[in-house]
């Protein structure tokens, strides 16, 4: 008789669960000494960069392996959506485990879910692109690889006395972005804007990112803002003026990043883009296209 309730017992032991906890019962020094500990591309799990970007998030918790990953989410009680936020381009899992005992939770929890992971492809999803290019070399081995284009087109922006700043502003790169490239994109609404300034400033203040300028005189004809971390600069957003579109100034921009880094940390990741046209820019200066995934239901 013993034994057959020791058998039901072990038959019915209760298994290890995937929750959805609080954030604040993971403290951002010990969380964000656990991101030190990831791979790149980890700035974007960062207890700082993570609340610039969204207020609503918890944190998914496998009991099992004690893995974690953070899952931003809306208010709503009854139609629940966890969603990729502005500003963030993908989530690591934090620890040693089954991504797909988290995943399979949160496609079973939210209603709606859509979020990109860095994962490989052996998991169910869509494959998205960025663009990344190895920058620890001399800039003229760099140089030297860029496309016949973009040769071209540095080679003609010397005629225009063009002059790159460093440290313009967060404000500066914030508002020009908001003239000229969230307009085209209409889920960018002014909210966002603000979100984004927030965002450059915060990792600013942690020493995680500079903003730079190119200019003709006084007028800023491009602009945008890179994160630092982990031996790598990542591009976060930028826009150009009109003229400075005419003229190509963002390659003079990314070029004027490439020389002042070369050598001195690893890669430029160009943030990524699945747009085709983008993507070409990129490749451009020589970058080579890597992945993550996109998973919804």
């Amino acid at each position: 008789m013993v034994k057959y309730k020791n058998l039901i017992l072990l038959s019915f032991d209760k298994e290890m669960a995937v929750k959805l906890l609080s954030k604040e019962k993971f403290p951002d020094k010990k969380w964000d000494k656990r991101i030190d500990e990831l791979s790149h591309p980890r700035v974007y799990m960062y207890s700082w960069y993570l609340k610039a970007i969204g207020k609503t998030y918890s944190i998914a918790f496998d009991e099992e392996s004690e893995q974690m990953l953070p899952v931003f989410h809306n208010r709503k009680k009854v139609f629940k959506q966890h969603y990729m936020p502005f500003f963030a381009r993908e989530f690591q899992f934090i620890g040693k485990g089954k991504p797909e005992r988290i995943i399979n939770h949160i496609l079973k929890q939210f209603k709606w879910s859509a979020a990109n992971y860095h994962l490989s492809e052996e998991y169910m999803g869509k494959i998205y692109s960025y663009q990344y290019l190895y920058i620890n070399q001399d800039y003229k081995d760099i140089a030297a690889n860029y496309s016949k284009n973009a040769k071209r087109k540095l080679s003609k922006l010397k005629n225009e006395e063009l002059e790159v700043k460093f440290n313009i502003g967060c404000e500066h790169v914030a508002k020009q972005f908001e003239s000229n490239a969230a307009k085209k994109i209409k889920e960018i609404k002014p909210k966002n804007i603000q979100r984004l300034q927030n965002l450059m400033e915060v990792a600013t203040e942690n020493k995680k990112g500079f903003s730079c300028g190119v200019y003709s005189g006084k007028n800023l004809l491009a602009s945008g803002f890179f994160l630092d971390d982990d031996n790598h600069i990542i591009y976060l957003k930028g826009s150009s003026n009109k003229k400075g579109r005419d003229i190509g100034a963002m390659y003079y921009l990314f070029n004027a990043v490439i020389e002042k880094y070369a050598g001195k940390r690893k890669a430029l990741d160009f943030g990524g883009s699945n747009v085709e046209n983008v993507a070409k820019f990129y490749k451009r200066f020589g970058a080579e296209n890597k992945h993550y995934l996109h998973i919804k239901n």
